[in-house]
């Protein structure tokens, strides 16, 4: 690993020439993968990647330089060379500086002088993970006779970063996370039926100590028998209500998105927003604590990762920031620079967005509903950053009548105005939920996991479409 005083000499001598100010990123990496499939067996997979990334803002322009595998003469070159690539003109620069042509992701980790050690103990992990993943295979055979496919992974990976900011701070940080995961697609007649389900866990040892793989398989069941009673699914305004957990996924793109600071909507109507009233029992947060996977204590530019509420009893307050978009403001960055690797440029992310719960008892928010749908799950989605308006699938929902969940319906979309859907929401229940099954949000091509929080909640009226 690229020691503190090498990285504090680097950061000196990008802001030789007068840059207006400068931040380095530097990662070390492993992935570990064990993939259990009917049609290709035990498959494991390990590696490991370090880089570093430099970036430099003079008069206005922002460059930047990434490279892989970095030495001491690597940094000192490519910081010379950004500083004059600044004078010209902005833009960026990727390096591959190991001068024998070595790979990240090598396996054995070369490129760390401890690799060696990390490598033994990414072993030892996965030969205790390996009789979990057999034993979800021999539920899975059980559970279902009429098995076309199927397949378990397990996951997880470690990553340490040393960042000099952009204040000329140096912070470090550990992360680490894995993930377990069970998919089917078995025969039902003439049809087949996929189904999956996942567990996230904040470090490899928690999956070890805490995964319970016929738990999993009978949740996996559960969702594959619905799928195989399901009815299509209504068309047209109706409410909509929110599973405490997993429902958040619909507030994540609906409000997480529309409030990240380099959403247009919101820079070109920021005024505007700090008039909305989106109603006093609404209450929205970020905070990268409360993520069970990949959770921060600083961000990839080496802010704090805190707490902040976006929205706090009805009133909008907080974009959430990156070090580019914060400075256009004139403002200071929220802890939500994140990137999903030293090849990528930081962007205003989400870490884990929650709702506040409220008062009311979740069963009596049902017993209001007398007709409408009921969202547990939900998929791919997508966001107009010019309007507001925004879709997603609902992937597991059921049909409420007479203020009880009725039948399962198959997947649909949900069309509505993110911006409304807030202003819709009127009941909020007592009983916030953090989701754990290992959300993984895309944005700008950058994968990063994430995390949804919320209590049963009640949105007036949406647009449903059979998918």
């Amino acid at each position: 690993m690229v020691n503190q005083d090498l990285l504090i000499k680097i950061h000196a001598n990008l802001l030789r020439d007068g840059g207006e100010l400068a931040d380095i990123f530097h990662e070390w990496r492993e992935d570990f993968r064990l993939t259990l499939s009917s049609e290709r067996g035990l498959l494991p997979s390990y590696g490991t990647m370090e880089g570093a990334a430099l970036r430099l803002i003079k008069d206005g322009r922002c460059s930047n330089i990434h490279l892989e595998l970095p030495e001491e003469k690597d940094l000192i070159e490519a910081s010379n060379s950004i500083r004059e690539y600044a004078s010209a003109r902005t833009g960026s620069i990727s390096l591959g500086s190991d001068p024998e042509k070595k790979k990240s992701g090598d396996a054995g980790g070369e490129g760390s002088n401890d690799a060696g050690v990390r490598s033994e103990k990414a072993m030892e992990l996965a030969a205790r993970i390996h009789p979990i993943v057999l034993m979800a295979e021999s539920l899975l055979r059980e559970n279902f006779e009429d098995c076309f496919s199927y397949m378990i992974s397990a996951s997880f990976y470690r990553q340490q970063v040393r960042i000099i900011s952009y204040r000329g701070e140096f912070v470090e940080d550990s992360r680490k996370a894995a993930l377990f995961r069970m998919s089917v697609l078995a025969r039902s007649g003439d049809d087949r039926i996929f189904s999956e389900a996942s567990e996230s866990f904040s470090a490899p040892e928690s999956l070890i100590e805490r995964i319970d793989p016929g738990r999993l398989c009978q949740n996996l069941k559960e969702k594959w028998l619905n799928k195989k009673d399901s009815i299509n699914a209504p068309q047209g305004q109706t409410p909509l209500v929110l599973a405490p957990g997993a429902g958040g996924v619909l507030i994540h793109e609906a409000a997480g998105h529309l409030f990240e600071a380099d959403n247009p909507l919101v820079a070109s109507r920021f005024d505007k927003f700090h008039g909305q009233d989106f109603g006093e029992h609404l209450s929205i947060h970020d905070d990268p604590a409360c993520m069970e996977r990949g959770n921060y204590r600083f961000d990839d530019e080496g802010m704090e990762g805190k707490k902040k509420s976006i929205i706090d009893r009805g009133r909008f307050l907080n974009l959430l920031h990156s070090l580019t978009t914060s400075r256009k403001r004139n403002e200071e960055p929220s802890g939500n620079g994140r990137r999903q690797s030293f090849r990528e440029t930081p962007l205003p992310r989400m870490s884990a967005i929650y709702v506040d719960p409220g008062k009311m008892d979740p069963e009596s928010i049902l017993k209001r509903t007398r007709k409408g749908i009921y969202g547990k799950r939900f998929g791919d989605a997508y966001l107009d950053g010019s309007s507001g308006k925004f879709c997603i699938h609902l992937t597991e929902g059921y049909t409420i009548e007479n203020g009880k969940t009725v039948s399962p319906i198959k997947r649909a979309l949900v069309y509505g105005n993110a911006v409304d859907i807030l202003r819709s929401i009127d009941l909020i229940g007592s009983d916030l939920t953090f989701d754990i099954t290992g959300l993984v949000c895309t944005k700008g091509g950058q994968a990063l996991p994430t995390t949804v929080g919320t209590p049963t909640i009640r949105i007036a009226s949406v647009q449903l479409y059979p998918a």
